[in-house]
């Protein structure tokens, strides 16, 4: 996903899907009596992680259907696809002739999708882990600035920081260009990293909230 409009709006809705982190009601408090903290907070965590699945997966396939009168099953590029990619401002999309001669469609599609689901799941926990003690909107707001940070990356050219934007590296292309390049491994470091780290304090943070402080929350 390396045009950064359409990147901002897929996670704005990201934020519209989880901003209510951690999920609860009065149905919740119930089956948190009856589970535990901790069991009910790894299925919190878990809900995020397949709602980030199933709203990439049907981005994808809505994708797939609003252009099936033009497309056929096929496991490489057609030709208007590599001419695309050797001119994307033909079509005025973004298509790099690197994800066409290095990844099959198949691949480069299941790495994207990949990549969205973790940088989706590192949001949706950020939601999380900021809501636990304060107000709603304190999640949302750190992560729309995360995404907003993300888009003023490519707009002013700051490259230096795409390493700190968990939301840039949404896309095969930023380790395979020859200039300012990140390295996958690097990526899927920091991310596993960042996910340990932001599962870890909201565990321990579940153990200290309160019954009255989650109402609140």
């Amino acid at each position: 996903m390396d045009d950064s409009i359409t990147r901002m709006l897929f996670y704005f809705g990201i934020i519209l899907l989880l901003c209510n982190a951690p999920f609860i009601d009065e149905h919740q408090l119930f089956t948190l009596s009856r589970l535990g903290r901790k069991k009910w907070f790894c299925g919190q965590i878990l809900y995020i992680l397949l709602a980030n699945v199933i709203y990439f997966a049907w981005m994808f396939f809505v994708s797939i259907i609003v252009f099936i009168p033009w497309v056929a099953p096929s496991a490489k590029w057609g030709d208007i696809w590599i001419n695309l990619s050797h001119n994307p401002a033909l079509a005025g999309v973004v298509l790099h002739e690197e994800a066409v001669i290095y990844f099959s469609p198949i691949i480069a599609c299941l790495i994207t999708f990949l990549l969205n689901v973790s940088a989706g799941f590192i949001v949706g926990l950020i939601i999380f882990a900021a809501n636990l003690g304060n107000n709603r909107i304190f999640g949302a707001s750190i992560a729309a600035a995360m995404i907003v940070f993300s888009n003023l990356i490519d707009v002013f050219w700051l490259y230096k920081f795409q390493y700190m934007s968990v939301i840039h590296w949404t896309n095969i292309f930023i380790f395979m260009r020859k200039s300012n390049p990140i390295s996958i491994i690097y990526i899927v470091t920091v991310e596993i990293l960042v996910i340990i780290i932001l599962i870890t304090y909201i565990l321990k943070k579940g153990k200290k909230c309160t019954l009255n402080v989650l109402e609140m929350i």
